[in-house]
Parts: C-alpha cells; sequence; structure tokens
C-alpha cells in the first residue's frame, strides 16, 4: 500500500527533507495547492518500508499556471528520469523528459555518472527535439522532430491528492512523444 508524504524540498543526497524545508502535513499542502502558495514536493511512502520513494513531485502552485517536475528513482535511489509539466490552456503538457542509465541499478549514482542520458523536449504543436549524450562515443547526437502526435501528452490539472497521472511511469518507454 502506498500513500503520500508531504514536506518543503527534497534532498537527493540525504534522502529526506531539507532541513529547514522539513515534513507538512497534508492540510498545509493542500492550503498551499489551493491558495497558490509557496512550493512543496511530493514522496511516495510504502508502509513496508517507509520512506524509499520510487517518485519525488515537486508542485509549484499557481491558481493559473501551476507547475510540476516529477523526478524517479531506482531502488538505489539514483534518479532515473525527470520529467517537468507546463500549463498551457488550463491543462498540462509534458514537455521535458530526461532519463538516465547508469552502470548498474544496485549502487546509488548521482545524474553527472550516468552513461547515457536523454533529453527530450516537445512543445505542443509537435515539434521538439532528442538529444542523446551517450558517453561512450565521443559526441552528442541531436535529433530535430516535426508534427509527432502530442494527445498522450496532455493531461488535466490534477485535483489535490490526484498524483497518479503525474507519477506513473512506463518503464522502458520513452515519455517523449516520438
Amino acid at each position: 500500500m502506498n500513500d503520500y508524504r508531504y514536506l518543503g524540498r527534497w534532498n537527493y543526497l540525504l534522502n529526506g527533507p531539507i532541513g529547514s524545508q522539513g515534513w507538512i502535513d497534508e492540510a498545509e499542502a493542500q492550503r498551499r495547492y489551493e491558495t497558490g502558495g509557496d512550493f512543496f514536493t511530493v514522496v511516495d511512502v510504502d508502509a513496508g518500508v517507509g520512506v524509499a520513494p520510487k517518485f519525488v513531485l515537486a508542485v509549484s502552485p499557481s491558481r493559473v499556471t501551476p507547475g510540476f517536475r516529477a523526478t524517479f528513482l531506482n531502488n538505489a535511489l539514483s534518479i532515473i528520469e525527470v520529467v517537468d509539466y507546463k500549463t498551457v490552456d488550463s491543462r498540462l503538457f509534458q514537455w521535458i523528459t530526461v532519463n538516465f542509465e547508469y552502470p548498474d541499478e544496485t549502487t546509488k549514482f548521482g545524474m553527472d555518472e550516468s552513461t547515457l542520458t536523454v533529453r527530450g523536449k516537445t512543445e505542443p504543436n509537435g515539434d521538439g527535439f532528442l538529444t542523446i549524450n551517450d558517453k561512450s562515443k565521443p559526441t552528442v547526437e541531436k535529433i530535430s522532430f516535426h508534427d509527432v502526435p502530442v494527445d498522450n501528452l496532455w493531461l488535466p490539472v490534477p485535483k489535490f491528492g490526484e498524483w497518479r497521472d503525474l507519477t506513473k511511469r512506463t518503464p522502458g518507454e520513452t515519455q517523449t512523444g516520438v
């Protein structure tokens, strides 16, 4: 059974809240979300394990243009994917996705230690690019694309606590729309 915990900001090095921006209760997080208040973060909590998140969802509340960043972690707590959503016409659009691969999945690595980084940026009109940095190769590859289908990159702005659509991930599936 998974549940959510709320806090100011998550510290990826220490795997916990950043000091003065510690845990907040659900009522405070909801107040911030509904009034366009201070930034907050959502992590999943597994009742059998405690706080060992599979995702960290950063929420920038705003009554007009809320922003979200979903960061996904592997079992070693290395960042394996970052997804940025922006508000367009009162809906969320998944516009930037960055995927990271590491030498193994049992050691915690920093993003700069990835062996492969793929960054995709897609605009609502279907145009965008991929940047592929395979560190075993001497160059970084950049691929532009146009008019790709983007229907699967749109989400409604969630009500408070309805974070599932922002925090689900299909491993091995590219999230850039191409």
